[in-house]
């Protein structure tokens, strides 16, 4: 329901049913997974990033570039540098291990363009 909602745009009923999700299963990471990515979006980065960290609990390998992609570019947009360039290099590093090479190319941009920026005062 979650996805169906999100997919209309309905951010708050989609969080709505995401939140229940993840509370009747904690170890629902594809619902953690898509919490976060509403809440970052939101600019709600704290509370997004606790979601997608608890994904990396997951031994869903297949998906692990994407929830440390997701989790690199979360740090990064709420201004942690340091740590979105670190999750982000694990990610590439797993994307490449796993032949995803659309997602390398895209990891390596967003990398790039974080060198250009200035670091923070």
């Amino acid at each position: 329901m979650g996805y169906a909602l999100e997919a209309q745009q309905k951010f708050p009923e989609a969080l709505g049913e995401f939140r229940k999700a993840t509370e009747k299963n904690p170890d629902d990471f594809q619902a953690h997974f898509a919490l976060g990515r509403i809440l970052v979006n939101q600019e709600s980065y704290q509370d997004g990033i606790q979601h997608l960290l608890k994904c990396l609990d997951s031994h869903d390998e297949g998906n692990k570039p994407a929830y440390l992609y997701a989790l690199g570019a979360a740090y990064a947009r709420s201004g942690n540098l340091k740590n979105g360039v670190r999750y982000l290099r694990q990610a590439r590093e797993a994307a490449e291990a796993r032949n995803q090479p659309r997602m390398v190319e895209s990891i390596d941009a967003d990398l790039k363009e974080l060198e250009r920026k200035p670091p923070p005062q």
